[in-house]
This record gives structure tokens, sequence and C-alpha cells, in this order.
């Protein structure tokens, strides 16, 4: 009785023990799960009705402090755009924790749905919504749409809208640019398509089940991530590759259509090199898989986590270098926008201007420096100046995709062009180091979440170790485009030269850091000057005469400046910073003296004679 006893009770301790042991190691996973959504989809392509039918399971937490009795979520296809050219969604059927609720489509184009609760959703609450829907696909080159054999997929479900300070974000569908504002969340998307089509999709294929006359793609996310795209066809063709990142492999792969092999490499093996750069400079690339994919679109690229898709008429091996800017842009933007949020249309200066500074730099990583600045100028500086020629004005980078309304091309010169513009200024003013350590910053603390622009600035300011304010309120919310030219003179005392600089601003009164390139007979400086809205003066102690000078020789700061070779003038008056006319008055006065005091010798000789 005693040994059956013992025995009870060295089980009992045994399962205790192993209780605790399981719940103490899932207990991160299980933190880390709880503080995302999850979305659960099955769904089917019919390719002759260029249709998709489909059931949504959405597990949401209100992570709020207060309750909420409606929830609302985007409908994209309602979108006019796309409506317009047959595209519609039709929600059939709405349950919440199982019971069927009522719901309405709103919003300013039709692209809201607002499901009303049967009770109030409290705070740290969560729930299941269910949702069962149907969605025709508009014929339409477009990152939604059927087009020539390919289905480009996104935004066709209905996705969470974010609530946050300004409340519910129920902003319209926009054509040119995104105004999409997601959190992150974790997918599971079971797709049917016909038998020997192809499928490329956000997250990790666990497997094809492959059936007589259907293939069913099962997709699911190992971490989280802001939305879920795809892309389908019969054409499509595959090649893969790996990028090494840290002590691990990401699978990569391509998907172009049958003739476009060339094509189809240099766009894998760009997405491979702009990954393992990425992951060095940023910060590592979060998942197990990417995938660049082929698709119409009137655009060059569109970003979507783990997949991207490029347009067609980049796939040439005559295109290779725009193929490749375009591919190293988009796999940037799984950093900005992806795996560190914004609202793409308030802020677009928090993921375009990345995206498009990151584009260059991968020429540089790749090519050298001479390679970089010639992208950096055909791409970013030449357009943006072209902009200012053609239209005479300027404007913050910070504006919003609404404030520029339909203006597409101001929008994309600024946002794109003027914005990399800046973060390159940004870059030369902090040094690489900094500048490096401020872009893993914002990976480390905002990695699955979403990353304002003041919160950039404060981040900004923290790595600098100074305040930024000149920097943000004259190049990012400020506008204003400055002209410098710059004069120079020296003069010698012994050994060493005494060199003034005077940098003026002709142009619109921004502050900047200007540098300024001292050339001599063996070697070149280049020194920094404030200029505080009109001009700048520094004074530079040199064992070296100075020949030229240049202003802004790289165009470090936005404008066009006069930055030729500028020859330095010795000029004794100048550089002593005396008055000329207040000298000359006392040799004159010092002559005069002189004059006198003669006529008095000559008096007192002529007495002694």
């Amino acid at each position: 009785m005693k040994d059956k006893m013992h025995n009870n009770k060295f089980f009992i301790l045994i399962t205790i023990i192993i209780f605790l042991f399981i719940c103490t190691c899932s207990t991160p996973t299980l933190a880390v799960a709880a503080s995302y959504d999850k979305y659960i989809i099955s769904a089917k392509l019919n390719v002759e009705k260029l249709e998709i039918q489909a059931n949504e399971t959405i597990y949401y937490t209100n992570r709020h402090d207060l309750g909420f009795n409606e929830l609302y979520l985007h409908v994209y296809p309602n979108a006019p755009s796309f409506k317009s050219l047959g595209s519609s969604i039709e929600i059939r059927k709405i349950c919440v924790d199982g019971k069927e609720t009522k719901f309405i489509i709103t919003g300013e184009d039709r692209t809201i749905l607002e499901i009303f609760l049967p009770t109030a959703l409290l705070p740290s609450s969560s729930i299941k919504i269910e949702i069962s829907f149907k969605v025709q696909i508009p014929i339409k080159d477009d990152r939604f749409g059927y087009y020539a054999g390919i289905f480009a997929l996104a935004h066709w479900y209905p996705i969470m809208a974010v609530y946050d300070e300004r409340g519910w974000n129920l902003d319209p569908y926009w054509d040119s640019g995104e105004s999409f504002y997601f959190e992150c969340a974790y997918f599971n998307v079971t797709f049917s398509v016909p038998e020997g089509y192809v499928m490329a999709a956000t997250g990790r294929l666990n497997e094809i089940e492959k059936k007589a006359g259907e293939w069913i793609y099962k997709w699911y996310t190992p971490l989280p991530v802001r939305e879920f795209a795809a892309a389908v066809s019969k054409n499509y063709g595959v090649v893969s590759g790996e990028a090494s990142v840290g002590t691990r492999k990401v699978k990569v792969y391509s998907y172009y259509l049958l003739g476009h092999e060339v094509a189809g490499e240099i766009a894998l093996n760009t997405a491979i090199k702009s990954i393992e750069h990425y992951s060095k400079y940023y910060s590592e690339y979060a998942y197990p898989e990417f995938r660049v994919v082929e698709v119409y679109g009137w655009f060059g690229g569109m970003e979507y986590p783990m997949f991207v898709m490029i347009t067609s008429s980049l796939y040439s091996p005559e295109r290779k270098t725009m193929l490749e800017l375009v591919v190293a842009h988009e796999t940037a933007h799984n950093w900005w926008y992806g795996m560190v949020g914004n609202h793409e249309g308030l802020e677009p200066t928090m993921d375009e201007p990345f995206a498009e500074y990151s584009d260059t730099l991968y020429f540089k990583w790749v090519y050298g420096e001479k390679k970089f600045e010639e992208i950096f100028d055909s791409t970013v500086r030449r357009p943006y100046y072209r902009f200012l020629k053609i239209r005479g004005k300027d404007y913050p980078i910070a504006w919003s995709v609404f404030d520029f309304g339909a203006d597409s091309q101001a929008y994309f010169t600024i946002v794109y062009n003027k914005g990399a513009m800046v973060l390159r200024m940004l870059n030369w003013l902090m040094d690489d180091a900094k500048y490096f350590e401020l872009m893993n910053r914002l990976q480390e603390k905002y990695r699955f979440k979403i990353c304002k622009l003041r919160d950039f600035k404060v981040e900004a300011e923290q790595v600098y170790g100074a305040s930024l304010d000149w920097f943000f309120n004259s190049w990012v919310y400020g506008s204003g485009v400055p002209h410098y030219t710059v004069e120079a003179y020296t003069r010698q005392t012994g050994l060493t030269y005494t060199l003034h600089l005077k940098v003026k601003n002709t142009g619109d009164p921004v502050i900047a850091l200007v540098p300024v390139r001292i050339n001599t007979r063996l070697t070149s400086i280049t020194v920094t000057l404030w200029v505080n809205g009109t001009q700048g003066e520094k004074d530079i102690s040199l064992p070296f005469e100075p020949l030229t000078v240049q202003v802004d020789p790289n165009d470090i700061v936005p404008g066009e400046d006069d930055n030729k070779p500028v020859p330095v003038k010795l000029n004794i008056m100048k550089a002593l910073n005396v008055d000329f006319a207040l000298l000359i008055t006392i040799i004159l006065l010092s002559l005069v003296d002189f004059a006198g005091i003669k006529k008095i010798e000559n008096r007192g000789h002529e007495g002694r004679k």
C-alpha cells in the first residue's frame, strides 16, 4: 500500500513538472501569437468567370482602452477604378462568434465594410469573425486584375482597418500611389486553382494538393505580415536560389512568363543580392522565403510582404538596369512598409524615400561608387530638377497622397526623388556609421509595428546626438530650393594661410549645412558651413595655399548650384575684413599731415639761411 501511494505521488510530481515545463517553454510563443490577429482563408479561383469564392475567418483582439460596437474592414474590389471594369465584392454572410450579424458597405468610395457587433467588444477581448464572400476580378493590368493570362491578386479579400489616435482609418483606395495601412497578422490561406496553374503568394508554401482538375495551394506565414497577395498563371516558369542572411539561408523564387528566362534569372539574382545587402546594412530579413513575380501593370513594381510584383515590360535583357532598379526598390519595401510599417497614404515619406534611396545604394554595394552616382543622377536627381524647371514649385516630402490629389507626377517626384535626396543628405550629415545604426534601430524597435514620421525624428536625434529640428523643418515638413554660390579670399601669415569662405543662397531661404571643397596643388579637403537662410561665412586656417573652392560639389543639398571651381582671391582688404573706404580716408589724412610737417620744416630752413 505504501509503495502504491509512493508511486502515485511520484507520478503526480512528474506530471506537474512536465506541465510546468511545457507552459514555460510555450509561453513566449503564445504571447507573441496573441499579440497579432489571425486570418484563415479558403478560396477558389474560377478562371472562366474571373471569380473568387471564399470563406474567411478573422480572430480579432481589441488592443485599445475603449470598447467597440462596430468593426471596420477594407473591401478594395469596390474601388471605382476596379468597379468601372467589372470588379465587385459580394458579402454574402457574416457571423460573429457563431451568430449571424448585420453589416453595410459604406465609405467615401464604398470600400468600407462596417460590421455591427451583437455585443460590445471590450478592451483586451477577442472575437471570431466569419465572412462568406464572392469577388469579381476586373480585366485590368494592375495590382488587382486579370490581364493576358495573369491574375494579379492583391487586396481581394476583406482586411481589418486600423484604429489609432485618429480613430478608425477609413481612407479611400488610391490609384496613384498607396493609401494602405494595416497591422501585422498571421495568415493561413488555402487557394484552389485549375490544374496546371502556378501560384506565387505571400508566405511559405506548405504543400500543393493535386487533385483531378484542380491544384490546392496551402500557404502560411511563420511570422506576422501586413497582408496577403498572390499571382496566378498557367504560363509561369520558376527559378530559385538562396540568399545568405546571417547564419541561415532564405529561399528566393523568381516567377516569369515563358520566354523570359534570362530576365527571370536577372530578377532572381537582384532579389538575392538585395536581401543580402539590406540584411547587412538595415537588419536581417525576418522571413524564410521571398518571391519576385512578373505581372502586367502600368507601374514599375508593387510591394507586398515576402512577395513583389514587377511589370512585364521590364523583362528583357535590354532593360537589365531598370529591372534591377525596380526589383531592388520593391525588395527594400519588405523592410520599409513590410517589417517596419507605416500609413502609406498619410505618411508615404516613411516608406517610398527609403525604398528609392535603397535601390540606388544597391548599385553602390554591388557595382561601386561610380555606378551609384550614375544611377542616382539619372533616376533621382535629374527627374527632380526637371520637375522644378517645368513646374517652378517645390513641395514638402511629408505631404500625404491625399495632399497631392490627382497630381501623380508631383507625388512621385517629390516623395520618391526628392525624398531619396533628403535621405542621402541625412546619410551624409550623420556619416555611414550613424546612418545605418539609425536604420538598424528603426528595424529593431518597430519591427512588425507602425513607425510614424515623428518616431523617425526622435530616433534620428537619439543616434545623431543633437536636435534635428532644422533638418526636419526645412527638408521634411517644409519646402524650398536653395541656390548656392561661394566666394573665397585668403591671406598668408608666415607659412599659414587664412581662408575666408562666404556662401550665398540666392534661392529659397532654407537652412542647411553646406559642404565646400577646397582645392590645392596637392590635395582637396571638404569643410562645412551653416547657411541659415541667405548666407554663411567661415574662416579656415590652412598649412598650404588654397587655389580654388567649390560649393556642394557632389550636390548633397538638394538644389542646383554653381559648383564649378571658383579661384581663391588674394585680397588683403577682404581677407582682413577691413572697411576699404575707411582705410583710404586714413591714408589721405596721413598724407595731409605729412605735407604740413614738410612745410614747417622748410620754413625753418629758410629762417636759418
